[in-house]
């Protein structure tokens, strides 16, 4: 503050999480055929959802994008099975932020995603 009666700069607030993606928006996407056909492990989820991910991004799907992000998330968590309190956490951590962990799916996301679990195939 330079003259007297002037008022710090506010720093802007950090962005909330992002909203939960709907069942709705998981409706309108048909994201098993994002996976290949030859049996492939859970972990190797994160693969193809990811890269529809950054398809559906370049596309401006910004609703696909949404699912297969949050997919590929899911799908990207690093199992560390020897830490019994966390056995599960992000797949990278960087200066900005990290992936996501169970920890984020709680409240809304989990209801949303629960709605749909009895109707996915794989």
């Amino acid at each position: 503050m330079s003259d007297e009666g002037e008022t710090p700069e506010q720093e802007p607030l950090p962005p909330g999480p992002p909203k939960p993606v709907t069942v709705k928006e998981l409706d309108a996407v048909d994201f098993e055929t994002a996976l290949p056909d030859a049996k492939i492990q859970p972990q190797e989820f994160w693969t193809p959802f990811n890269k529809r991910a950054q398809e559906a991004h370049e596309k401006q799907d910004h609703s696909a994008a949404r699912v297969y992000s949050l997919l590929s998330g899911i799908c990207g968590m690093h199992l560390k099975p020897n830490d019994h309190a966390e056995p599960w956490g992000p797949m990278f951590v960087t200066t900005t932020g990290r992936s996501i962990i169970p920890s984020d799916l709680k409240g809304e996301q989990n209801a949303e995603l629960l709605a749909i679990v009895d109707r996915v195939k794989n």
